[in-house]
């Protein structure tokens, strides 16, 4: 799908999607060494950060920092099996948006198409830029400040040997630096194609918009095929939402605690490199949740405007039937289309803005106010 290729070459780059001109038996096999590789790569990642826990904390300061990195590694490992476990599924999902009723059906709803599908573009572009800075800003500010004394840029990670010589000491410089790429990539593909499958959603509905303030011909056909246009997008949306509910809770939860935890870091910097790479941090974290709760948000509104979606339709020229397939529309569509989080709290921006005040709330517990 051309919304989401940027988003699958990143899937494909960790491991988990084989490009589809791999056709060979060869090359599948040696993508799944590949595949392989990077799945314990980030496990390992995943036990050092929970080793350094449990054998060199002492202290709140460095637990805050510890968890930072724990938390982001664990949440990237997750995204990265949800996707595995359910690949064919999300595969088939998206596969179906190239299938009827979604597919457009003339020029006007080809360009509405096309817009949509750079909307997710740019919004991949944009989150990719911001996540560049971040890794720009880590390791050229560890460069200028560990280079010569031989520390690591994430020094709250526990590392099985002594790495004061050059070469061990470059070797673990360089994994780090490539387990943030990872950890980055990952946390770009998943959310970037969470979001995206809701930008989609919101672009059926505005084909919907168009369908339905275009009744033509046959009027009882044309608004039957609306009508069943409209039950599919909820049972899309319906399978989006399952999928990936528990990555949407995982993110909530890591998210308000992330933010927080940093938030309490930063009280504690002075003015320098570091105090930038934790605002960074908070920036690129805050993106992640406002991308699902903006999304999220737009499609619950724009699921509640199929009634005057209709109203501003031609229907007072419809015959009865047509008029009484416009009603059952109009009566479904009082239950919007909701992303939910782990069953519980609702995708929009109410949820961003609660999070931002647990945060808060949460920094001022930590600090004893």
């Amino acid at each position: 799908m051309t919304a989401l290729k940027y988003t699958f070459t990143f899937l494909s780059l960790l491991g988990c999607l084989c490009p589809l001109t791999w056709t060979s038996r060869a090359k599948r096999w040696l993508y799944k060494a590949y595949s392989l590789v990077i799945l314990v790569f980030v496990q390992y990642m995943m036990v050092i950060a929970v080793l350094d826990i449990i054998l060199n904390v002492e202290n709140q300061d460095q637990f805050c920092e510890n968890f930072s990195i724990t938390v982001a590694v664990l949440i990237s490992l997750y995204k990265m099996l949800n996707f595995r476990g359910r690949r064919e599924t999300i595969l088939m999902l998206i596969n179906s948006l190239e299938k009827e009723p979604f597919l457009p059906m003339n020029t006007a709803e080809m360009e509405i198409k096309l817009r949509i599908e750079k909307t997710i573009q740019k919004n991949t572009i944009v989150f990719m830029l911001v996540l560049q800075t971040y890794l720009l800003v880590t390791w050229m500010s560890s460069l200028m400040r560990d280079l010569k004394l031989r520390k690591l840029a994430h020094e709250r990670v526990w590392v099985p040997y002594d790495y004061s010589s050059l070469i061990l000491y470059a070797v673990t410089y360089f994994h780090e630096a490539s387990s943030l790429i990872v950890l980055s990539l990952m946390h770009l593909a998943n959310d970037t194609l969470i979001s995206g499958l809701m930008v989609l959603i919101n672009g059926q509905l505005e084909l919907l918009e168009h369908r339905l303030q275009n009744i033509t011909g046959d009027h009882s056909q044309s608004v039957k095929a609306c009508a069943r246009h409209h039950e599919c997008i909820y049972q899309f949306a319906s399978k989006v939402n399952k999928q990936f509910r528990g990555i949407l809770g995982f993110q909530f939860m890591a998210s308000t605690s992330m933010a927080c935890l940093t938030l309490f870091r930063i009280t504690n910097m002075g003015l320098g490199t570091q105090l930038y790479e934790a605002g960074m941090y908070i920036i690129c974290i805050l993106m992640q949740l406002s991308y699902y709760c903006w999304y999220g948000n737009e499609v619950k509104l724009k699921s509640l405007e199929v009634p005057d979606m209709i109203f501003a339709s031609d229907w007072p020229g419809l015959d009865k039937n047509a008029m009484k397939m416009l009603l059952l529309i109009m009566q479904r569509s009082t239950f919007p289309i909701e992303f939910t989080s782990a069953h519980i709290v609702a995708v929009n921006l109410e949820s961003f803005m609660a999070v931002l005040k647990t945060s808060y709330s949460i920094f001022n517990l930590l600090q004893g106010r």
